[in-house]
């Protein structure tokens, strides 16, 4: 095998080769650091008890009697030094060549490089010769160390040794990178404020993930208390920790230290306003009876801490959650947290208050103490003292008594002091009982069962339609909540009603409407008037389009929309629709309207787009506002939110008297399944019904929308939905689609009305149905009424 070999001494990653003194002293000094550092690294085959050295002769600690401790700073240097001088001494014994054919870095053993020279010798009889005066004192090295080792073999393939493939350039880095890569192994971690974070144990071997012995245990928790012991604090950093134990060779596993509760945790952020940098300090755990004189001097401080601030107030026992809240603020960072020290005696929270601290009587002794010192010529201290020396009082209230109380208080406002009018946010009524008396609860979750019992005991019931979860109680509501005997003089009136207004909390559904909401409907006389004269200057020739045998009348001219607002003035409901893109900034093609007998659908696209009639079309305009702000007409809509957006934003037109069937559809599914059930507060699952679902299940005259499947499917393909919206005339099927939508509405929402009315029952206020229709229907028309409220609000920007 041919090889060009181009050897380099000056190749700049070579070795300045050492003197034998050099190398002397830097063995001198290796086996003065290892005596130096014999005894400071626990024995891992001791640990696992397979070590064969005797005590005396292993470098490593049998045991933590014979641990030698060293100060961190001072071990770490002296394990970086003896890195360095390994690593040195065994760069000597290889020499780094540049293959000229394979373009490669190598590198070889010195022996290697000798035989391999030799070899190139005696093939082709010349070959460049190094000087290297290293390779004879290597070679003396190997064989003394290892003089009855195999020969290597001859054969290039198993002494060459691929480095990586680098360019020249690139080479002076090979160095730096291999002894930076090997010292990141080296894992002894000088800890700093910035590096706490970083602070990780050494990986677990695979003898390390086999069964932990329970003498393996006690070593590791041994430790632990070794360290806490030599610390000048009453704490540490559990970083510190996990660096100690890989100073000292000791395996670590939190969960079989935790078995020995030697220790508790407590975790922090430093700065507090840093959440992302958390601190997790670990503090030793004294013996049970250390811990409850902590706990004891600083519940008896919070208490008469409490005694001088309320005075006369003060009263007992004391909430547990107002002495937990306190303690949690005041308590140093070596007490204990009361959930540790009820852990420790293996009691809850109420055995350790109610019968752990009450029977040690220390709390107790404290509190008459200090009573006894500073208030003893007070009547209510004197009280206080009588009744405690007569054990008649307690000075902690568990949870469960808590708990009770708190049901009490709640049960006492649902029942008188509180006052729904009608509907109001499921979160507004649980945030203002949250906010009285959430604090007082263990946790969440009995908070949350304790309410649920009560709104089914007083008749509350959750109501979940298209816009919201609202709470309603049809059998606290009144016309009059504040209802007072008149027989009563004017000054007991008085008095009556400031009491009543201070004590009861009523919630109501607020909503504000829109400006467009709130206009004046125009005069339909005069608008007939108007009309009638534009028909007569304009409309003369018109004709009329007919659908369906003169059922369905098409909107488009002056003689149609005389006659539909004729038709429409004179009814008491109507059925909505709209079809378009119905958002803000959409447009309208159609606006379907049932009355009794016929059915008006709008052109709107062909009054907008096509017809250059503007006239025309605020007339249109006018007769709208003059339906929809009628409040004496009934609007009845399926799932209005977008229709009554388009209204709003894209022709300017507000409604009164809106009854979303939709909605009232999936209240009374809801009241007939609990009434039903009368301890259900609320239906888990309740499905948003469309307009075939709910007409199949009501008797309306004409049944479902038949052409329903056909254009979802068209709605679904924007091509095909366009062409229906655009092309004139209208589609005879789009037509009878847009009827079959609207024919039935009115019907519908009598129907429904009738069948809450019986859900309700006759111990329902008889206006409260009413009222019902108008808030739950409010709720759909709040979403636009509130966009177009914004846009009001906002500043109009007028250009300079």
């Amino acid at each position: 095998m041919e090889m060009n070999f181009d050897i380099n001494l000056d190749y700049p990653i070579s070795l300045d080769q050492l003197s034998i003194e050099q190398k002397a002293q830097l063995n001198t000094r290796q086996r003065i650091i290892e005596q130096k550092l014999r005894k400071t690294t626990l024995c891992n085959f001791y640990f696992r008890q397979r070590c064969l050295s005797s005590a005396e002769k292993c470098q490593n600690a049998h045991g933590l009697s014979e641990l030698v401790r060293m100060d961190s700073d001072e071990l770490l240097q002296l394990k970086k030094e003896q890195f360095n001088i390994k690593v040195l001494l065994n760069k000597l014994k290889f020499h780094i060549l540049y293959n000229g054919k394979s373009r490669r870095f190598e590198h070889y053993k010195v022996t290697e490089i000798r035989k391999l020279r030799q070899k190139l010798a005696q093939e082709k009889g010349e070959i460049n010769t190094i000087e290297n005066n290293a390779v004879e004192q290597d070679d003396e090295e190997e064989v003394e160390e290892g003089g009855n080792n195999e020969e290597i073999k001859d054969e290039f393939k198993s002494i060459k040794k691929s480095v990586q493939n680098l360019n020249l350039d690139e080479c002076k880095f090979l160095e730096w990178i291999y002894n930076k890569q090997d010292l990141h192994k080296f894992e002894m971690i000088l800890l700093q404020d910035s590096s706490i974070n970083n602070v990780k144990r050494k990986p677990r071997t695979k003898a390390e993930l086999e069964i932990v012995r329970p003498w393996q245990n006690k070593i590791m928790a041994s430790f632990l208390t070794k360290l806490f012991k030599e610390s000048d604090k009453e704490y540490m950093l559990r970083s510190t920790v996990i660096r100690k134990y890989n100073e000292s060779g000791v395996p670590i596993t939190w969960a079989r230290i935790a078995s020995f509760k030697l220790y508790f945790e407590k975790k922090s952020n430093f700065p507090p306003w840093a959440p992302s940098k958390k601190v997790v300090l670990l503090l030793p755990l004294h013996d049970k009876e250390t811990c409850l004189k902590r706990v004891e001097a600083l519940i008896s401080s919070i208490i008469q801490a409490k005694i001088d601030k309320e005075l006369n107030k003060f009263k007992l026992p004391i909430r547990l959650a107002d002495i937990q809240k306190e303690y949690n603020l005041q308590q140093k960072i070596s007490d204990p947290p009361l959930f540790v020290v009820t852990k420790h005696l293996d009691v809850d929270m109420d055995t350790f208050f109610y019968k752990v601290l009450e029977a040690r009587a220390n709390i107790r002794n404290e509190v008459v103490n200090h009573l006894c010192e500073k208030y003893n010529d007070q009547d209510w201290a004197k009280q206080i003292l009588e009744k405690i020396q007569e054990d008649e009082l307690h000075m902690f209230m568990p949870f469960s008594h808590q708990s009770l109380i708190i049901r009490e208080s709640i049960d006492k406002d649902l029942d008188k002091k509180l006052v729904i009018n009608t509907i109001c946010e499921q979160g507004q009524l649980y945030g203002h009982l949250a906010t009285k008396y959430l604090t007082g609860i263990k946790n969440n979750d009995e908070f949350d069962k304790i309410i649920m019992e009560c709104y089914i005991k007083y008749g509350y019931r959750l109501i979940k339609i298209g816009t919201g979860n609202y709470v309603i109680c049809p059998g606290n509501y009144t016309e009059d909540q504040l209802s007072l005997n008149t027989d009563q003089n004017p000054e007991q009136i008085g008095s009556i009603v400031q009491t009543k207004v201070e004590e009861i909390k009523s919630f109501d559904y607020k909503m504000e409407h829109c400006s467009l909401c709130k206009e004046e409907p125009p005069n339909a006389l005069i608008l007939e008037e108007l009309l009638d004269s534009a028909f007569r200057a304009y409309g003369e020739f018109e004709t009329l389009t007919y659908h369906d045998n003169q059922r369905i009348l098409i909107v488009n001219n002056y003689a149609s929309l005389l006659l539909s607002l004729k038709t429409m003035s004179k009814q008491t409901s109507l059925g909505v629709d709209l079809e378009g893109r119905l958002r803000a900034n959409g447009n309208i093609n159609l606006i379907q309207i049932a009355c009794e007998d016929v059915i008006y659908i709008f052109d709107m696209y062909q009054l907008t787009q096509l017809q250059n009639d503007e006239q025309l079309l605020q007339l249109t305009i006018q007769v709208l506002k003059c339906v929809f702000l009628n409040p004496s007409i009934r609007k009845v809509f399926f799932d209005g939110k977008r229709d009554l957006e388009a209204l709003h934003f894209i022709i300017g037109v507000g409604i009164q008297n809106f009854y979303d069937a939709q909605a009232m559809h999936m209240t009374l599914f809801q009241l007939m399944e609990m009434h039903k059930n009368k301890k259900l507060f609320e239906l888990k699952q309740v499905v948003t019904p469309g307009l075939n679902d709910v007409l199949g299940k009501h008797e309306v005259t004409h049944g479902v929308n038949s052409l329903k499947d056909k254009f979802k499917k068209v709605f679904d393909n924007y091509t095909e939905c366009k062409k229906y919206f655009v092309t004139r005339p209208i589609d005879p099927d789009f037509v009878s689609y847009s009827a079959q939508d609207v024919e039935d509405l009115s019907e519908l929402a009598d129907i429904i009305d009738a069948k809450i009315d019986a859900v309700l029952g006759k111990n329902v206020h008889p206006n409260y149905r009413k009222n019902l229709v108008i808030h739950l229907s409010n709720t759909y028309t709040s979403k636009s009424c509130g966009k177009k409220f914004e846009m009001e609000q906002q500043p109009k920007n007028v250009n300079e």
